[in-house]
């Protein structure tokens, strides 16, 4: 997990302001990682155990999200993009209530 140490550096000088949790598709232990990680994709269940109060959070979103190529080639087959990281983990915010001024994104791919 890229800077692991220093995000729990960070969230542990600022606990009450901040939480950190990785969450993993590919390992199957991730019990044996540490408590701070979660198996599966960012979704609305593991957003609303997460945001007790969405319009008092603020959301640093980077990821993967639709890039130009993927546009391109939808539109050559005739189908719409399918969603990614940032799409996906954007709806899902948006269901359970965060204002999407207080989202901050950060999109690549």
């Amino acid at each position: 997990m890229i800077y692991r140490a220093a995000l729990t550096k960070l969230a542990d000088s600022h606990p009450d302001r901040l939480r950190v949790v990785h969450t993993l598709t590919r390992e199957e232990n991730v019990a044996a990682i540490g408590p701070s990680v979660r198996k599966g994709r960012v979704d609305t269940t593991l957003l609303t155990e997460l945001i007790p109060d969405p319009s008092a959070c603020l959301v640093y979103l980077c990821g993967p999200g639709i890039s130009k190529f993927d546009r391109d080639a939808a539109k050559a087959e005739g189908t719409t993009p399918q969603p990614r990281f940032i799409e996906a983990a954007l709806a899902s915010l948006q269901a359970i209530g965060v204002p999407d001024k207080k989202i901050r994104r950060e999109s690549y791919g």
